[in-house]
């Protein structure tokens, strides 16, 4: 997986689950942008995961659930 700090990683669930970007610090999001997790969508300009932001949310869900 891409190396994360534990701030993207909480982003990237919090995307994941409520898709409100208001909830993340600018700097977040422009750090997950540049990694390829989230993109804007030109015809509007909201955020979107990537398949591989898609990807690391599905893993980051996973690690969390206990076993």
């Amino acid at each position: 997986m891409l190396e994360l700090s534990v701030e993207e990683k909480d982003a990237i669930l919090l995307l994941g689950r409520y898709s409100d970007h208001e909830l993340i610090a600018e700097d977040i999001l422009h750090t997950l942008i540049k990694k390829g997790l989230l993109h804007h969508r030109t015809s509007d300009g909201h955020l979107d995961m990537t398949t591989l932001g898609e990807n690391i949310y599905d893993q980051l869900v996973k690690q969390s659930i206990p076993k």
